[in-house]
């Protein structure tokens, strides 16, 4: 059927995927991996939303617009379009626990896929498949179109992402190819109207032994439990999950760090952060689509602050055998060390210095993130033990 994504030839294969925990009150099916559970995220279905066609595709949330979502439906054909609904919250925790009633159109986003958001400028970006092309709107309604497949991107797009403040490659856009499970970094360029015009990629990453049909992308709050650097989500439509990865230094996923967080999520579409308590929203595509919370994130409101660039904590020696030396540029008061799938192997605490060492002999030959904290500051970098 025009306009619906048609299945490439590994959507079909079944995924043998980690079993988590089922979690009790919410649709069987959905799971989140065992340590994640562990670690206190629970995931919450919160039904669909009234008057909103099927097919969901990418959602976004504005942060001066806190209690509206705006969704993606109809996704990938050409009458496509973005809606509106406004947003129930916890009074306790500041949750997103419902909806206040039926969507309501907002602008018109032909072929809208799993990415949307909205620039600082304004406009609003979105995905769209299967031309392989970004779409802007602005406020007024009116629209460009904008293939990137000359830029050096795989037809078609899945999701999009600008790369926030904090992170490795804050500022860039990242953009996921549905068809080739492949993650780019778009360089872009905006005129004085809030326009966008792109050119060559300048960075490419394979998600094909993970994240298969990949679509929304997201960036992990900072300082959340099991991301003891900075991380970021990427939704699998083919294998029904949504993986996490440790963002590399260009700002895409360091593939060698995959972790499966949610299985079980029947064709995932799309994702956004909320701003207010870190949770991520996520939406699904055909059948009976639902939106589902997933809770346990590190609050952006009070969220430690990031190293800033130029700033990054040195170890010595790297490798070392029994004791790491270190210097930051800020008062450390606490050492925390994480082997690379996130799980804490030391914590030491003593009086606040610029400089110290942390014993290691404990530690298992391998690589290690180590994490500096001190005065609501944080610094990371890599440590070996051999």
């Amino acid at each position: 059927m025009s306009g619906i994504r048609p299945r490439a030839p590994w959507a079909c294969l079944v995924f043998m995927l980690s079993a988590g925990s089922v979690l009790p009150g919410n649709v069987i099916g959905q799971t989140l991996g065992p340590s994640f559970v562990t670690a206190g995220y629970s995931l919450t279905d919160l039904g669909g939303i009234t008057d909103l066609p099927a097919s969901h595709g990418g959602l976004a949330l504005r942060k001066n617009q806190p209690n509206t979502l705006y969704i993606g439906a109809n996704a990938e054909f050409s009458y496509a379009a973005v809606f509106t609904v406004g947003l129930v919250r916890d009074p306790n925790t500041n949750s997103i626990t419902g909806f206040t009633g039926p969507a309501t159109h907002f602008v018109n986003a032909p072929n809208l896929d799993g990415g949307l958001t909205f620039t600082p400028e304004g406009p609003m970006l979105y995905s769209q498949y299967p031309n392989d092309a970004i779409g802007e709107t602005w406020p007024d309604t009116s629209a460009v179109s904008t293939v990137i497949t000359p830029f050096g991107t795989s037809p078609s797009t899945g999701g999009l992402a600008f790369i926030p403040a904090g992170y490795p490659g804050s500022g860039a856009l990242a953009v996921t190819s549905y068809n080739a499970s492949q993650v780019y970094r778009l360089p872009y360029s905006v005129d004085a109207t809030g326009l966008y015009t792109f050119s060559d990629t300048t960075a490419a990453e394979d998600l094909s032994g993970s994240a298969l049909g990949a679509e929304g992308l997201t960036y992990i709050p900072l300082g959340s439990a099991l991301f003891p650097v900075p991380s970021m989500a990427i939704c699998s439509y083919a294998s029904d999950a949504v993986w996490v990865y440790a963002v590399a230094p260009d700002g895409l996923p360091d593939t060698s760090s995959a972790r499966i967080l949610i299985s079980g999520l029947n064709e995932a579409e799309g994702v956004v952060v909320d701003s207010l308590t870190g949770d991520m929203l996520f939406s699904t595509f055909l059948g009976s689509p639902h939106i589902f919370r997933l809770s346990g994130f590190q609050n952006p409101t009070t969220s430690i602050t990031a190293t800033p660039s130029g700033t990054t904590p040195t170890f010595f020696p790297v490798p070392s055998s029994d004791r790491v030396h270190f210097n930051a540029s800020f008062p450390v008061s606490s050492v925390r060390v994480f082997d690379l799938a996130g799980r804490e192997m030391l914590h030491t605490v003593g009086p606040m210095s610029t400089s110290g060492s942390i014993a290691i002999s404990s530690l298992a030959p391998g690589d290690y993130i180590a994490r500096l904290e001190g005065m609501g500051r944080q610094g990371r970098a890599m440590i070996v033990k051999y």
